[in-house]
């Protein structure tokens, strides 16, 4: 069986930040991701998925401030 490539397309809403974050903490690139993140929490500042999603980001890169003042929203 062959993989097929595919693309992801997100128009507008927080889509076009929450999945290219996802996929840039995925790859690594979490300063990246966390940008992402806070175009999706500027969105939507009450969606308490994107906010436990960004702490976690930020204590993958060992920020546990920030990621404790997110829990606490």
């Amino acid at each position: 069986m062959s993989r097929q490539p595919c693309a992801l397309v997100m128009a507008g809403g927080t889509g076009g930040h929450i999945f290219p974050g996802l996929a840039l903490a995925e790859a690594g690139a979490l300063a990246a991701a966390l940008r992402e993140m806070d175009g999706a929490v500027k969105l939507e500042p009450t969606n308490s998925e994107l906010i436990l999603q960004r702490a976690g980001m930020q204590l993958a890169r060992g920020d546990a401030a920030a990621a404790l003042a997110d829990c606490d929203r």
